[in-house]
């Protein structure tokens, strides 16, 4: 995720007046106002390059951010070393406290999307198929369910820095095309929490013209 991507981050979480107050090589300190019901909220969150070094949080460096806006959030990406010990990152780098930009979407977006009940209707006469396959590893063939398999082939190693992800099922009209994308869509929300699943159906989409996401 690049620093334009993370204030993308910031206006899906609802921010508005979005600032990029300061940056250098490796960081870049954005303050942003947060709707609230007594009024606004301002924030700060230094968001930090996958490869920033520690011998960014220097003296001047922190004085800098400090007189920007102080507490400020630390913000850094699940592939960089920084997340490895997130209490560290927060002491070093002066911070109320570190967390990922993944880990910021979720606390904020998906805990409130749980609470909206499944991503599609149960189906009572669904029945998961089983996939065969031969496996290299093995020397012989294996069976899998065909649900936990897709959802694995379509989130495996998927990292912040992947610019798309995308795949294209074909079949005739009425073969259930739908009925399996609404299973895959709540095997993904009861499995992968760290993922958020979106399942626009024909009816929906063909009424939008702009599929970004702050608009879906």
């Amino acid at each position: 995720m690049t620093a334009t991507q993370f204030k993308n981050l910031l206006e899906v979480l609802g921010g508005e007046d979005i600032v990029s107050e300061n940056s250098g090589e490796n960081w870049q300190f954005f303050t942003v106002m947060f709707p609230t019901p007594a009024g606004e909220m301002k924030a700060g969150y230094l968001y930090l390059a996958s490869d920033c070094p520690y011998r960014e949080a220097n003296r001047l460096n922190l004085a800098t951010w400090r007189r920007i806006q102080f507490p400020y959030t630390i913000v850094t990406t699940t592939k960089s070393h920084l997340s490895k010990d997130l209490d560290k990152t927060a002491s070093e780098f002066g911070g109320s406290r570190a967390t990922t930009s993944r880990k910021l979407l979720v606390d904020n977006v998906l805990k409130n999307v749980r609470t909206l009940g499944k991503v599609a209707e149960d189906f009572p006469y669904f029945v998961e198929p089983q996939v065969r396959y031969n496996d290299s590893s093995l020397s012989k063939e294996k069976t899998v369910p065909a649900l936990s398999s897709i959802v694995d082939f379509l989130v495996k190693e998927k990292s912040e820095n992947d610019s798309f992800s995308a795949e294209i099922l074909v079949a005739p009209a009425g073969q259930g095309k739908t009925t399996l994308c609404r299973a895959i869509g709540n095997k993904i929300r009861s499995d992968r929490e760290d993922f958020i699943p979106v399942l626009i159906e024909s009816k929906q989409w063909q009424q939008l013209r702009d599929l970004a996401l702050p608009n879906i």
